[in-house]
């Protein structure tokens, strides 16, 4: 009798040893998961502070260099280029639970995740950081507010270049000719880490 409750203790304690090595994994992937989407968060508040600089800027010197009676000699064409990066779709996706993934994830889901982090972060920093990305906080909402998280998954650096007026116009008869389409590429980098 004592080396069947022997062998049973042995596998008792050999399940519970491996319920904690995986309830540990899951903690240490859930974690480095939930700093990438802070990141996510913070650059893309980051992006939006540059673009709002970067437009004024370029009003600025427009203003400043267009003369009322001189026609303008080049124009500015703007290139928009977004890069997808897999490694914040992926921490968004492994916190999108249930039987289909929905491609959102909800306010009071993110605030948990940054919370759950232990960050030195405070309640004026989490909202700033979720208000920023449009999930701004609302006590009154039937629904609570959710994030398509593709946006934050997509890196975008617009880009600006002066052409001659003839050359411009050479290109916007090119573009008629065959609509722009969006360009989205995938970072090889973030594929194979």
């Amino acid at each position: 009798v004592s080396t069947q409750s022997t062998w049973a203790e042995d596998i008792l304690e050999e399940s519970a040893e491996v319920s904690m090595f995986a309830e540990a994994f899951g903690e240490m992937v859930a974690n480095g998961y939930g700093n990438k989407i802070v990141d996510a968060l913070k650059n893309k508040r980051k992006a939006d502070v540059m673009e709002a600089e970067e437009t004024a800027k370029r009003q600025k010197i427009e203003e400043e260099a267009t003369p009322v009676d001189e026609p303008p000699k080049t124009k500015t064409i703007v290139e928009v280029i977004e890069v997808a990066n897999s490694q914040y779709l992926e921490a968004f996706q492994y916190f999108d639970i249930g039987p289909r993934p929905t491609g959102n994830i909800r306010r009071d889901a993110l605030e948990g995740i940054i919370y759950s982090l232990g960050l030195d972060i405070s309640e004026r920093e989490v909202e700033d950081l979720l208000s920023c990305v449009g999930l701004p906080r609302n006590e009154l909402a039937v629904l609570p507010p959710s994030l398509p998280y593709q946006k934050l998954a997509v890196n975008r650096s617009v880009s600006s270049r002066e052409i001659p007026i003839e050359e411009a116009e050479a290109e916007e008869g090119n573009a008629e000719a065959a609509p722009e389409q969006p360009t989205i590429t995938t970072n090889l980098a973030d594929i194979e880490a």
